[in-house]
């Protein structure tokens, strides 16, 4: 009789039927990673970097709440008041 080859750990990961999947685990072990690098860093006020990245939240809101407001102002046709931008 014909006996089966038991299958490694090896040919089961390289098999090239399995390629999409190691793809997608690369993916996810790469995501994650630098997620929780970033929630490290975060975590330290972002040392050595803190300056920077306040000032670029800032921008970056000030971008979003200003897009935002265009849309809502001309595409939605809706009237709206926020408070004033405090300044510090």
């Amino acid at each position: 009789m014909h006996q089966l080859k038991k299958p490694t750990i090896k040919t089961l990961l390289f098999h090239p039927k399995l390629k999409p999947f190691r793809d997608v685990a690369i993916f996810a072990v790469l995501l994650l990673s630098f997620h929780y690098i970033y929630l490290y860093w975060a975590s330290n006020s972002f040392y050595p970097f803190r300056e920077q990245v306040d000032q670029l939240f800032v921008f970056a809101s000030d971008i979003l709440f200003n897009q935002s407001a265009w849309i809502v102002k001309h595409i939605f046709n809706l009237n709206h008041t926020t408070e004033a931008k405090q300044s510090g």
